[in-house]
């Protein structure tokens, strides 16, 4: 297939930034955009809630501002929302909108009530913040009852003297062998009419946040009777006038559960956990395949609705006339139990109540992330939800009957945090590419026209903005996809450094958006300096379909290494790269992929990763690590083939290095351990090469103190104008006083 280059929304960029602009970016610019962090529409489809955050905040930035839009007449409110509980996770739970819209609720410290953490509230139009809750200890959870007259909130117990004694003996002791000590937690409910809060059970082990029936009588949770026993579904009466009862005995254990529209019945996953051959904190045992039961709530019955086990079984949704199921699962008939799941795609499948015929209705569809945002259509007709597709991300319907797919967005932008109002009578998005700023969309399902009601960083108008791209290019007969990044006064009849920067996963990926930074990288203020920058989406990387994951098994850095130079090689033909002035990074996988490409080429003259694996045996050596990336890459372990990880494994090619390299990683890091990084430093310092490590002190896999971040951004801008633009001012003078190219021998 020939070369082909596709230009990406460059007209729209043209009339949002104009043809130029006065001011360059900064990694103070960067540190200060606001990003959206999460939105979600209210159920009655009248406001949007939004979050912002910034990276001077920490990576990634986290909700620091809150805002509530009215759809009708596009007026938006920030709203005060002091100590709050920040998180990263937009679907933990810690804000909500209360069932009548009335209210966006959300989790922060009282100092009323000696610092503990709350349920507060705010209106949408905004004012003063309201708590809803007064409790002696700390809330971790909470659910708004249909009618939102109640609270249904969760407190953990406080150790108990068994506990206490044991630890005050025999202190804490990191081992897996250790007694482990469950974590129990007690229900309350708050009547919010006349403040009344009561106990509603005595301390339990629960498997996940309890849920409301539709009618607002009962309370349905995942509970263990003991550790050693496996989760049942669970039931309790909502007002504490009955007792807590086990609706379920399976010897496997319940893992899921929902309850049906008119609340007479609830399904739930029965599944096993396959246990690891040892303990890995990072990832826990494995959930092997699962059947759909459903429960009979009046006649306390339950009856088996799948006969065959469904692997990778989850995100139960019932159609709003209760007549159907739709769940993310593999195919039964095609999954393949000897490799890797991650190369076995899910589907969408469609379950019905009254027969338990299921089919599937998404074969087209590759599911990396198990679609996301699945809702049924108001008439049951279809199943909509996002999907990847290359660099894009789009919405997607699902014909129930037929199987069919159609695009509702269609193209390369990226549609994200879709939410739907109760009704699906409207839909609230967020939509960019790499040369529009994200901001917040609607529009009535019925015609859909979106409109945007959200103005982030206008400022950035002032600011010189880079010319993206997608391009595609041909390699080993097969189709790669990139993204490229020109500076805004790019000229093609000049010659520009370039960075190849490689994302982490390995089966993950670079989608177009509109990013001032990204994986510890100050993008906006590379472009400012005026690198050209390519991220390629390698074999391997996801949203390509299953073949294209899974061909790199057993070949990691190597398909993918090829895969990323023929793209460099790519841009070389087009006459504006200087090849001596070329650098490559990247973190997490992408810092095991940069170590990588330096030993197999020195074509590089500067290359920084973080975060990083160079060292597959030192994968193990943690009990917090992402290690089935490997074992499961490579289908042994090093101890059972150590041939084969001392030639995957960087460190051992080290001595081929020429390329000065700057090594960053979090000292506390659980995915990837910090020795690996140390080996690395040391093999390259052996041989001479420029070398400098720095740990981040308390750190994990990302760097979230603001100042070690800031650190991060200013230093790797730093380290490549040295190496790639003869910079003599930069830190790293003191260490290496030559500046200019690196010399090759």
């Amino acid at each position: 297939m020939r070369d082909t280059i596709i230009a990406a929304s460059l007209g729209l960029f043209l009339v949002i930034f104009g043809v130029s602009s006065q001011n360059k970016w900064t990694i103070d610019d960067i540190l200060r955009t606001e990003q959206l962090v999460f939105s979600e529409i209210s159920p009655d489809g009248k406001y949007v809630f939004y979050q912002t955050g910034t990276t001077g905040g920490g990576y990634p930035a986290v909700p620091s501002k809150f805002y509530a839009v009215r759809i009708d007449n596009e007026h938006t409110v920030e709203l005060n929302m002091p100590n709050t509980v920040p998180s990263v996770n937009p679907k933990a739970g810690i804000y909500q909108w209360s069932p009548d819209s009335k209210q966006i609720s959300y989790l922060a410290r009282s100092e009323k009530n000696n610092g503990s953490i709350q349920v507060w509230a705010m209106m949408p139009d905004g004012g003063e913040p309201r708590q809803l809750t007064r409790h002696d200890g700390d809330i971790s959870a909470y659910a708004w009852s249909p009618d939102a007259s109640r609270l249904l909130c969760v407190t953990n117990e406080p150790a108990s003297p068994e506990e206490m004694a044991y630890k005050k003996e025999w202190g804490v002791v990191l081992s897996p062998e250790e007694k482990i000590w469950p974590q129990k937690k007690v229900l309350w409910m708050v009547d919010l009419k006349n403040s009344e809060t009561h106990k509603l059970t005595d301390a339990l082990i629960l498997s996940n946040t309890p849920q409301w029936s539709p009618d607002g009588r009962t309370i349905a949770f995942l509970c263990r009777k003991t550790m050693e026993e496996a989760p049942q579904l669970c039931a309790i009466d909502a007002n504490g006038n009955k007792t807590l009862a086990f609706l379920t005995e399976s010897e496997d254990g319940v893992r899921f559960f929902a309850w049906a529209p008119d609340g007479n019945n609830i399904a739930y996953v029965v599944a096993g956990m396959e246990t690891p051959d040892y303990v890995n904190y990072h990832d826990g045992a494995s959930l092997l395949p699962g059947k759909i039961w459903l429960h009979d709530v009046a006649g306390r019955a339950s009856k088996l609705l799948t006969q065959d086990p469904f692997p990778q079984l989850g995100s139960l949704k019932w159609s709003r006339d209760g007549k159907q199921l739709v769940f993310t699962a593999q195919d039964p008939e095609t999954a393949d139990f000897t490799i890797y799941n991650r190369y076995i795609p899910l589907r969408l499948h469609v379950l019905s109540i009254s027969t338990g015929a299921t089919k599937v209705i998404s074969r087209d569809a590759h599911l990396f992330r198990g679609g996301e945002s699945i809702t049924w259509s108001a008439d049951n007709r279809e199943v909509w939800f996002t999907n990847g597709e290359g660099v894009g991300y789009n919405l997607f319907a699902a014909d129930v009957a037929t199987g069919e797919l159609r695009h509702v967005t269609r193209g390369k932008k990226c549609v994200s945090q879709v939410t739907f109002d109760k009704d699906f009578k409207r839909v609230a998005f967020i939509w960019q590419d790499i040369n529009t700023k994200p901001d917040i969309y609607t529009t009535d399902l019925t015609l859909w026209r979106p409109k945007r009601v959200s103005d982030l960083n206008p400022w950035v108008e002032n600011y010189e903005q880079e010319q993206g791209e997608i391009i595609t290019y041909n390699n080993e007969g097969w189709e790669i996809e990139a993204l490229l990044i020109k500076p805004a006064d790019f000229d093609p009849n000049k010659k520009y450094p370039l960075l190849l920067i490689t994302h982490g996963g390995p089966n993950w990926h670079k989608l177009n958006e509109w990013l001032p930074d990204w994986e510890q990288y100050p993008l906006k203020a590379y472009s400012s300096a005026g690198y050209v920058m390519l991220f390629p989406n390698f074999r391997g990387s996801a949203n390509y379909g299953t073949e294209f994951i899974k061909v790199t098994h057993h070949d990691l850095g190597r398909m993918d290494f090829r895969d990323a130079m023929r793209g460099v090689d790519y841009l070389i033909d087009q006459g504006f790269i200087d090849e001596e002035r070329m650098g490559v990074c990247g973190w997490s996988y992408g810092g095991f992929l940069t170590p990588s490409i330096i030993t197999q080429t020195t074509r590089f003259k500067a290359a920084q990763f973080g975060a990083g694996l160079p060292s597959i045996e030192g994968m193990y050596a943690g009990l917090w690590t992402v290690e089935r990336i490997l074992h499961r890459a490579f289908d042994a372990r090093p101890w059972e083939n150590g041939a084969m990880h001392i030639q995957y494994s960087p460190l051992y090619h080290a001595h081929k290095v020429r390329t000065p390299t700057l090594i960053q990683h979090g000292e506390k890091d659980p995915a990837c351990p910090v020795g690996g990084a140390v080996l690395f430093y040391k093999a390259l310092k052996s041989y001479g090469i420029p070398a400098v490590l720095e740990i981040y002190p308390g750190m994990g896999h990302s760097i979230t103190d603001p100042l070690l971040y800031k650190r991060i951004l200013t230093k790797n801008l730093e380290w490549f104008n040295k190496w790639l633009k003869n910079d003599t001012t930069t830190s790293f003078e003191d260490l290496y006083p030559t500046g200019g190219v690196a010399d090759e021998t």
